[in-house]
């Protein structure tokens, strides 16, 4: 059965083809033979009931931005399609959470994933609040004496903006250094309208942090980021590397006790990290990794993603 489906997503020029996980998935629904459209977000609108997005259609061939884009601009009717994918990056501001409760008039009309209003309610570094017997010693705050008190007893921590994202703003911070004030006031400066997340310091991210993903509510797949040398920063943006791994006792019970509680939500496609035995994150905005995962072991796994969306589509 060929569904209608449309990605909210950034635009074209910031994606890199050979890279971008949701270009990944945008091939695979081509080459299924579903019918692919995009739009930005800035081009969504409400309007007497009715939410369209100015947008177009989609191919793929070559893999570059020439080759994606079909057809001209049109207005589309988001109501008609059957499935929506949210795909834009971060920062989880005020224009994406908007999005959301505009894409909330959507709900039971068209299968979202994720699912808007899940989206809303778990910020990706929050989330793990939820899950306290999961994740390392944590405090979330923006209090100086908090922060000092907190590294008393910890020794050493990592602290980090709690809306950005791809490692950006994280710094690790010992009890005896001598520029814990002026790391708090550059916070104070750089991230003025956020709490920020201090969590204790784990060693074993020397060795690298597990990104595992969650497809409704079970363990799909997943893959070791290991940092570039000197950073405590995974992410491939800041020069990590990945390998192949092969998920421990521990992860799938982090998995099996958070998986429920994620299908509940809406929340169909979840990358989450874990280093060592703790859950740091939970990505629920558009995750990451699959050409990653396609790479290190020979896969397709905007595949294993669609086989779920369309089993999904026929009861929805």
């Amino acid at each position: 059965m060929s569904l209608r489906v449309v990605f909210q997503m950034d635009p074209l020029s910031c994606l890199n083809f050979q890279r971008d996980s949701t270009v990944a998935l945008i091939e695979e629904g081509q080459r299924r033979g579903h019918e692919i459209y995009y739009y930005t977000p800035s081009t969504l609108s409400w309007r007497e009931g009715h939410l369209r997005a100015w947008g177009a259609k989609l191919e793929t061939g070559k893999s570059n931005q020439e080759s994606l884009v079909s057809g001209a601009s049109e207005h589309l009717e988001l109501e008609t399609f059957d499935t929506l994918f949210i795909r834009q990056d971060p920062p989880f501001d005020m224009g994406y959470i908007t999005t959301t409760h505009l894409l909330d008039h959507l709900s039971g009309k068209v299968f979202m994933v994720n699912d808007p209003q899940g989206i809303r309610q778990s910020p990706e570094k929050i989330l793990i609040t939820h899950f306290p017997d999961l994740m390392p010693p944590t405090l979330i705050t923006q209090e100086a004496p908090e922060i000092q008190d907190f590294l008393d007893q910890h020794h050493d921590v990592v602290m980090k903006p709690l809306y950005e994202f791809g490692g950006e703003g994280v710094l690790r911070l010992k009890k005896n250094d001598q520029n814990i004030m002026a790391a708090i006031d550059l916070f104070r400066k750089a991230y003025p309208h956020q709490p920020w997340m201090i969590q204790k310091f784990l060693p074993e991210i020397l060795e690298g942090d597990h990104r595992l993903f969650l497809l409704d509510g079970e363990l799909m797949a997943g893959y070791t980021r290991i940092p570039a040398h000197n950073s405590i920063r995974s992410n491939a943006a800041r020069g990590g590397s990945a390998t192949a791994y092969k998920p421990n006792a521990r992860d799938q019970e982090i998995c099996r006790h958070i998986g429920p509680i994620l299908k509940k939500r809406g929340l169909f496609f979840v990358g989450i990290d874990i280093i060592g035995s703790y859950l740091i994150e939970i990505n629920v905005t558009s995750p990451t990794g699959l050409r990653v995962l396609d790479r290190l072991y020979d896969m397709n796994s905007a595949s294993l993603i669609w086989d779920a969306l369309e089993k999904k589509s026929k009861t929805f």
